[in-house]
């Protein structure tokens, strides 16, 4: 402590100093860094030795926030810049150890709310908030994107911290795993759609500061997930023990259900404020890309509904080989590309009609290639009568748009 002080006290002497040569002048933030290092060294010093080692973590939370208090302080006091940086970099402080106490400890050990943690994070966020707010008054030439990155990392922080402590807690006390894998998708879901409401209001922080929370703040929630999506369809069955399965009807179908609401809500604000900033993606392609997860949602709702109500064991093999999946799949690919091809043709979109003939072309060449020979009995009688009649309701309803005129 007494070398972090030393070092402190250089560097601002050496701040103060009118005589100092250039080269005198650059020690001033290494002096001053060297000084911050050693504080938090020593303050980790003092938490293993007085502190129990399952909350050493939750005590070292605990003095970052004070110690990112009191470099306010003194920046406010002696009127210093340097003293701003450590304060600032709480919130990238606890984003790491809160990523590093979720992946690197076992749930068995605990979470993050456990051994006085409940404490330590709320106290460390308000801290956060507190020092967002007062930058934001008192140094109004701070830099712009230092601040927008404060307010991310905050969402992202309370986002993490809620989804860790759900999940822990449905892992305690219910054995589904769809339980599980929910707080991990519902969490961001309820962070966006805050984000979305708040950005469209103009009180602070989210309505002062529109960007940073709608694009920088809400655009790795959205990528998030997205990428639960396609895992957790693919590696949870939806086993919603106690309760029973229903299609669509639980905790992971709901949750992908809330997900697609939420992205969607997003999408809208975002393009309503950025404009074209967010990307080249337009129009068309933002609709195929949500058809195509659309898609790969309701095949694998399907499959876990026959895994569940038809005894289809969760694997490869199993949904591979079995015939009453290959039919269903066939029909509910079918009932999906009437569905595109009926709207693009209410609306005109003659991409949108293609790629719901190309989804047809391959149901066909599914019922030629694989049914035919996986599927028999009922099942492929079923398939193929289903998919035909299909059909004869695609020429009806929904026959190839014109094209549209240049204008």
């Amino acid at each position: 402590m007494l070398v972090a002080l030393a070092a402190l006290v250089s560097a601002r002497v050496l701040a103060r100093g009118a005589a100092i040569t250039r080269n005198e002048r650059a020690l001033i933030p290494l002096a001053f860094g060297w000084g911050v290092l050693w504080w938090v060294g020593a303050g980790w010093q003092e938490i293993e030795r007085f502190v129990g080692i399952d909350a050493r973590i939750n005590a070292f939370v605990v003095f970052l926030a004070m110690t990112a208090g009191g470099f306010a302080l003194l920046a406010r006091r002696l009127d210093w810049t340097l003293p701003r940086i450590p304060a600032l970099l709480l919130s990238p402080a606890l984003l790491a150890i809160a990523l590093y106490r979720i992946v690197d400890v076992p749930p068995s050990a605990g979470h993050l709310f456990g051994a006085w943690g409940w404490i330590a994070w709320p106290l460390a966020v308000v801290v956060h908030i507190v020092l967002l707010r007062y930058f934001e008054r008192a140094t109004p030439a701070l830099s712009g994107w230092m601040l927008d990155g404060g307010h991310a990392v905050l969402a992202w922080l309370v986002t993490l911290i809620a989804a860790h402590e759900f999940a822990w807690l449905a892992r305690s006390t219910v054995s589904g795993v769809a339980w599980r894998l929910a707080p991990w998708a519902l969490a961001p879901v309820v962070a966006i759609m805050a984000i979305v409401q708040g950005s469209a209001r103009s009180r602070w922080p989210m309505g002062t500061r529109v960007r940073a929370w709608l694009v920088v703040g809400a655009m790795p929630l959205v990528v998030a997930v997205l990428v639960w999506s396609l895992y957790a369809n693919v590696a949870s069955n939806g086993d919603a023990a106690p309760l029973p399965f229903f299609p669509l009807f639980n905790p992971l179908d709901l949750a992908q259900a809330m997900a697609f609401v939420a992205v969607a809500l997003w999408l809208r604000r975002a393009q309503a404020v950025e404009g074209n900033r967010l990307g080249a993606l337009g129009p068309e392609a933002l609709g195929a890309a949500a058809a195509a997860l659309l898609l790969f949602w309701v095949t694998f709702a399907t499959l876990r509904t026959l895994h569940h109500w038809a005894d289809v064991p969760w694997s490869i093999a199993g949904m591979w080989s079995s015939r009453i999946v290959q039919a269903a799949l066939s029909l509910v690919w079918s009932v999906f590309a009437l569905a595109v091809m009926v709207i693009a043709n209410r609306r005109r979109y003659r991409g949108a009609w293609v790629a719901g003939a190309a989804l047809l072309a391959i149901v066909v060449a599914k019922l030629f290639f694989v049914d035919l020979s996986q599927v028999g009995g009922v099942e492929r009688i079923v398939s193929f009568i289903g998919v035909g009649v299909l059909l004869l309701v695609v020429g009806y309803l929904a026959p190839v748009p014109p094209r549209q005129e240049p204008a």
